[in-house]
């Protein structure tokens, strides 16, 4: 018997078109809106312009991310060039 996984979508916000919530995230309440993205539940997702971004809002799931599951991860496209700023 094969059981299937139930998926679920990660909700995102309304955002705008394009540039997602940039403009709301360089302001200085850069806080209050995070504050405003975890109130949608544990799990959701907002643009940086045009890249996704997921906010994890339990410790539960952080742990199980960075730890449980690291290497099954990709880090993205992004990661190799911040990395050479990191370690200089």
């Amino acid at each position: 018997m094969v059981t299937q996984v139930e998926t679920k979508t990660i909700p995102y916000i309304h955002e705008w078109p394009l540039i997602g919530s940039l403009p709301a995230f360089m302001t200085r309440e850069r806080l209050e809106f995070l504050l405003r993205v975890a109130q949608h539940g544990d799990v959701c997702g907002f643009h940086m312009g045009p890249i996704p971004m997921i906010l994890f809002n339990k410790a539960e799931h952080v742990q199980s991310i960075l730890v449980e599951h690291a290497y099954d991860l990709s880090k993205g496209l992004y990661s190799c060039g911040i990395s050479s700023y990191i370690t200089a």
